[in-house]
């Protein structure tokens, strides 16, 4: 499991601040600013972002790096417990968001309650026995997953996310979770543009080949992070 360090955190400023600013160039929308090591980098504040990842580069990213917006991650302050538990209503908002389709290592099940709660930095391993048990981690997920929470939330609210854009772009994902390729086929029209960052040409056979898939993929064999990339992906979207 991938704990980010905050030392880390200007490698990930790094990669991700150009990657957003040639998205907004774009699409638009309302402008956010993020100053830089000299520049100034422009992002939305309403984009949704959806990763089968566990690890918190991108809670790190936001919660650390950015801070000039709350970040939704479907949970919500309780203030009986003073913990942050998950909550239907919150991960459907509009607003910022990172749904995590696989869990997280920051989700655990607390004992007793049953409760799923975040913790953005790992909790001291003498401390874990005493109030979490299992972390909220899923890999493969099976279709009986998807109809309980939190997992049933977040792929309600990811089929929404796809049916209100046709414009998607996936970075360096094998497209291995067949629920997820299936949801992605079904979503898709003839207008449906998936823009694919992944350096392994077989992976898009896997999604061309998804019974119902309907979309064109614009495949990008490159490393992300690299301004080059950035570009490309920037103009394959358009």
């Amino acid at each position: 499991m991938c704990w980010l360090k905050t030392d880390k955190l200007e490698v990930v400023l790094d990669t991700y601040l150009p990657f957003l600013n040639e998205v907004f160039n774009v699409f638009g929308g309302a402008v956010s600013q993020f100053p830089h090591k000299g520049t100034r980098y422009n992002y939305n504040q309403l984009w949704n972002f959806f990763t089968t990842n566990y690890d918190n580069v991108l809670e790190v990213f936001w919660r650390v790096g950015i801070r000039q917006a709350p970040l939704n991650t479907g949970f919500q302050y309780e203030p009986s417990t003073k913990s942050e538990i998950w909550s239907r209503d919150t991960i459907l908002q509009q607003n910022l968001r990172l749904i995590k389709l696989h869990g997280s290592v920051t989700w655990w099940k607390e004992v007793g309650t049953g409760v799923i709660v975040e913790k953005d930095q790992p909790p001291d391993t003498s401390y874990v026995p005493r109030k979490f048990g299992e972390q909220i981690i899923l890999y493969p997920i099976q279709q009986k997953d998807t109809l309980v929470p939190p997992y049933f939330d977040m792929f309600y609210a990811f089929r929404q996310a796809l049916e209100q854009t046709r414009k998607w772009i996936v970075i360096g994902y094998s497209f291995a979770d067949e629920i997820i390729r299936a949801m992605l086929a079904r979503a898709s029209t003839s207008d449906t543009v998936l823009v694919l960052v992944h350096p392994d040409n077989n992976t898009v056979k896997k999604i061309e080949s998804e019974p119902g898939w309907q979309g064109k993929i614009r495949h990008i064999p490159a490393r992300f992070g690299d301004p080059p990339t950035n570009q490309q992906i920037a103009q394959n979207i358009r």
